[in-house]
C-alpha cells in the first residue's frame, strides 16, 4: 500500500509542482533604491552616499555628479547635474582617486564645464542603470554598468551639433 501511495505521489508530483504553481522570483536588484542616503551636506551628514550603477565587484562605479571636485559627489536637493562620474572609492574627506567625468551636450564647444537642470521627476535609479533627461539640452543620458567600464546612451535632440565633453579634473584635460 505503501508503494502505491508514493507511486501515485511522484507521478502527480510534475502536475502539482508545475510552472503555475511555482512562486515567481523577485527581483532583488530592483528593490534597491540607490537615492537613500543622498541627502547630505557638509553642515550635516546624512549618509554619504551616492547613486552607484554597478557590478558586483566591478572594477569601476559609475554616477551622476551633481557636486563640484570637493566633497559629495550627488547630492539630492541639488539641481544641477555635472556629468557622469567613473569613481573607485569617493569620499568626502579623502577625495576619489582615478576617476573622470563625461558629460553630453548641444551646441557649440566650450571650455566651460557643461551643467545641466534636471529634475527627479525623469531620472530613473537603480543598481544596475542610471537615465535622466537634461533638461537644458533634452538630452536622454542612460548608463549601465559592466565589469570594467560602462555603457552609456545619450539621445540628443534634433540639432546640428553634438557633442561629449570629458573632463578628467586636472589643467588641460578638456577634450571633445
Amino acid at each position: 500500500m505503501l508503494r502505491y501511495h508514493l507511486a501515485v505521489t511522484l507521478l502527480l508530483l510534475p502536475y502539482f509542482a508545475g510552472p503555475d504553481s511555482a512562486k515567481a522570483e523577485t527581483d532583488y536588484a530592483g528593490l534597491v533604491n540607490p537615492l537613500i542616503g543622498t541627502e547630505s551636506e557638509p553642515a550635516f551628514s546624512n549618509g554619504n552616499t551616492y547613486p552607484a550603477v554597478a557590478t558586483p565587484f566591478g572594477m569601476t562605479f559609475w554616477t551622476p555628479r551633481t557636486g563640484d571636485q570637493t566633497g559629495w559627489i550627488y547630492q539630492y536637493k541639488a539641481e544641477r547635474l555635472r556629468g557622469f562620474q567613473a569613481t573607485h572609492q569617493p569620499s568626502p574627506w579623502m577625495g576619489d582617486y582615478g576617476n573622470f567625468c563625461v558629460m553630453p551636450f548641444t551646441g557649440a564647444a566650450s571650455r566651460d564645464l557643461p551643467t545641466s537642470a534636471f529634475s527627479h521627476d525623469s531620472e530613473e535609479s537603480k543598481a544596475y542603470y542610471y537615465g535622466v533627461t537634461l533638461e537644458d539640452t533634452g538630452i536622454r543620458a542612460e548608463m549601465t554598468a559592466t565589469t570594467r567600464c560602462a555603457a552609456m546612451r545619450f539621445q540628443y535632440p534634433e540639432q546640428s551639433r553634438a557633442w561629449v565633453h570629458l573632463d578628467a579634473y586636472a589643467p588641460g584635460s578638456f577634450e571633445t
